[in-house]
């Protein structure tokens, strides 16, 4: 497990999250203490232990969940949360997710890959293209790196801002088809 955190404290670090070796000493002083069995208590631990800024705690939810509960289980939740959100069942959010796979055909040759992977709940090809874009950023960086945030790099690989005006125009789509049902 030793070997598990340091890895993800390095993960944390090139990400921007400060993390000393100190903190990774509290973090395992910490864990025997407390132990791992419990889920939720393990992530708050590491994130008491290894997190020291307010602007860092997103971050590391969003490592944390990549890294030790992978992508899958990390839009599970995802998945989860929206049907909480909107107050549906599986089964609606089912026929939801149908009526947008009808709607998605109609615009198939106008998305990115990345924005047909999501509104098409590919998990698959979604996994593909974070791995990608995560190797990509680990083999290539960039030498600006001064300037922009391993973050914005990968949001400019995986094209996040083509993403964010798709998503807008086909949620107008999903609006005008929701009105045109009432």
């Amino acid at each position: 497990m030793e070997e598990r955190l340091i890895e993800f404290a390095s993960i944390l670090r090139r990400n921007g999250i400060r993390v000393s070796p100190s903190e990774n000493m509290d973090a395992f002083r910490a864990l025997e203490l407390i132990g791992i069995e419990d889920p939720l208590l393990f992530r708050h631990t590491l994130r008491t232990t290894l997190v020291k800024r307010a602007s860092d705690v997103k971050p590391f939810e969003e490592l944390f969940d990549y890294f030790f509960l992978g992508i899958g289980q990390a839009l599970d939740a995802i998945d989860r949360r929206i049907m909480e959100e909107l107050g549906l069942s599986p089964e609606r959010f089912q026929e939801m997710l149908e009526q947008i796979q009808r709607l998605l055909k109609e615009m198939e040759g106008d998305l990115s890959e990345l924005t047909r992977a999501l509104l098409n709940n590919d998990r698959g090809a979604l996994e593909r293209l974070l791995r990608d874009a995560i190797q990509q950023e680990m083999d290539q960086g960039a030498p600006d790196s001064f300037r922009l945030t391993p973050y914005t790099r990968m949001a400019a690989r995986l094209q996040l801002d083509r993403v964010q005006s798709e998503l807008e125009r086909f949620k107008g789509m999903l609006q005008m088809l929701g009105e045109n049902a009432t």
